[in-house]
């Protein structure tokens, strides 16, 4: 689509292409990546040129399978990003750089001089994403700078004229959840990136009060186990069996409420997610231990009975 004196017009669609960045250095110059599909189902990546008016295509000087992001410092300097390449443009002409080839680039930002940073996913040998990596542009080659956190993948970046910026991300969901979540992410000029709790509207019972019921619940579940324990080796059978059923319901009331933190945490504070999961899965933990221990009361207090009943005979 095109804008002009404040309206959108729909140009003709281009056959068999799917297009995956644009970036424009003048009202009449701009460049466009992607791919381009031949009959045969073979992609291969697409690099178009506007000038005057027109759209056409420029030959890539290598055999990528697609680009997916450009970006231009200026008229006689940019550079685009695709699967495992890294294209310079300078004088007049697209040139490969040096670069991992285990990479697949989601965005670029340009910075300075003689800046920038990529980001997108490592690929393993068979193509799948393994983890998140950022590369730094530094003296014409783009090289690793990703930073020491546990994230799946980065979509996106943007960074000022000082190298500072922004970054998003994606990490997974805890274990059971499956999915990912997103992360917002802060850089300083030095290279050093933090998450950004994004702010969220309130729920109706807020994470500071689900976890305390949660672990009340927990702490509940262990003094009803070892009251119904005491009460069997007491030889009070029928109130450890009482106290056996106890500990169940509140097994089952500890296991909703630990469940319904984690998926609050998951869906709704990411960013407090990783502080919170040690703490969450040891409540888990001592929850699900409730069914054994209620059934050992529970079988040493029938086991009691059945031994008084022999003995009133």
């Amino acid at each position: 689509m095109h804008y002009s004196r404040g309206t959108w017009t729909t140009l003709p669609l281009l056959p068999h292409v799917d297009l995956a960045g644009v970036t424009m250095v003048s009202p009449d110059e701009g460049w466009a990546v992607g791919s381009r599909f031949a009959d045969a189902g073979i992609e291969t990546g697409l690099i178009l040129h506007y000038h005057a008016g027109q759209w056409t295509a420029v030959l890539s000087p290598v055999d990528a399978a697609s680009f997916s992001a450009v970006a231009m410092r200026s008229p006689d300097d940019g550079w685009i990003v695709g699967d495992g390449v890294h294209l310079h443009y300078r004088e007049g002409a697209w040139t490969q750089a040096p670069g991992p080839d285990d990479f697949r680039a989601s965005d670029i930002a340009l910075s300075g001089a003689d800046g920038g940073l990529t980001s997108g996913a490592a690929l393993s040998a068979d193509g799948h994403f393994t983890a998140a990596h950022l590369l730094q542009l530094t003296d014409g080659a783009w090289l690793d700078a990703t930073p020491p956190l546990p994230l799946a993948a980065l979509t996106s970046v943007s960074v000022n004229s000082g190298g500072a910026g922004w970054l998003l991300a994606e990490a997974d969901n805890p274990p059971g959840f499956g999915g990912r979540h997103g992360l917002l992410l802060r850089g300083d000029a030095g290279g050093h990136w933090s998450p950004i709790e994004i702010p969220r509207k309130p729920l109706w019972l807020p994470l500071a009060l689900l976890l305390p019921f949660s672990v009340v619940a927990t702490a509940a579940l262990c003094l009803a186990i070892v009251y119904g324990a005491v009460r069997v080796f007491r030889l009070h059978a029928a109130k450890g069996a009482a106290a056996g059923i106890i500990a169940l319901l509140a097994f089952l009331l500890a296991i909703l409420l630990a469940l319904e933190v984690m998926q609050v945490a998951a869906l709704v504070y990411p960013g407090s997610l990783i502080s919170l999961q040690p703490l969450l899965f040891a409540v888990v933990l001592a929850a699900s231990l409730a069914p054994v221990l209620s059934l050992l009361v529970g079988g040493v207090s029938l086991a009691l009975r059945i031994r008084r009943a022999l003995s009133a005979h």
